[in-house]
């Protein structure tokens, strides 16, 4: 007997979920901007499934959880890639919703990858926003690497760093600092030398930004060459 296909729900600012005192349905909805789910007819121990699709344009979107029960939940992370689906699972008791959440496509992505230009030792990269404003108060992945991408010549022996510091404001509103990663040579330095971190989980506010700065030193004098690095840094849930 071939299996019953989702039911597909209609989108719109309110999307409605009806389940019809049926014990195990599953659900699918294109989401056509950011909705809220409103449930009914659930039955007390029954398992529900809403797979979650972002549009083909015009996303990311977000889906709020409304009325129906008592929602149990961590923060949800939707998908910000074009077609890509996130499953919503729940089990209802008679009263609350138990909510467990998938990211079908893979992790989410915020923001772009950021590769700093090459950048002189001794010389700091002024705060930069990875992710200008978070979609969701949620934990987020920072890291990435640092590494050298040009080798000095003529450079005393002595170290050279350049160290990035991560900021957010945090669920509670308040303004949180971390470093990571750190890449340090002597001298010269070797091209391509690399020093990779994370990733580092921390909690985001929504409608806050994500920033990285770097601090650098240059000990080494007499550089005819001086040694640059470079940052590449992401963000991901």
């Amino acid at each position: 007997m071939a299996a019953n296909p989702p039911a597909a729900l209609a989108d719109g600012a309110t999307i409605t979920l009806n389940a019809a005192s049926q014990a195990n349905p599953w659900y699918t909805v294109t989401l056509g901007g950011n909705r809220t789910l409103n449930v009914s007819g659930m039955v007390a121990g029954g398992n529900y499934k809403l797979f979650v699709r972002q549009p083909a344009s015009g996303g990311p979107d977000t889906l709020a959880l409304g009325t129906g029960c008592t929602w149990i939940y961590d923060p949800l992370r939707w998908s910000t890639t074009a077609n890509s689906t996130d499953l919503l699972a729940w089990w209802y008791d008679g009263t609350s919703c138990w909510v467990v959440q998938a990211t079908i496509n893979g992790p989410v992505s915020e923001g772009t990858p950021a590769a700093s230009a090459a950048t002189n030792f001794g010389t700091a990269i002024s705060s930069t926003n990875l992710i200008v404003s978070v979609p969701v108060t949620a934990v987020y992945n920072v890291g990435g690497s640092m590494y050298v991408s040009t080798a000095g010549a003529g450079c005393s022996s002595a170290t050279n760093s350049a160290t990035v510091t991560w900021a957010w404001t945090d669920a509670t509103g308040t303004a949180q600092t971390v470093t990571g990663p750190l890449v340090s040579v002597t001298g010269n330095g070797t091209l391509g030398a690399t020093t990779v971190s994370g990733p580092l989980s921390i909690v985001a506010e929504t409608g806050t930004a994500i920033s990285y700065t770097v601090a650098s030193t240059l000990g080494s004098t007499g550089c005819s060459t001086t040694p640059k690095y470079t940052a590449q840094l992401k963000a991901f849930n």
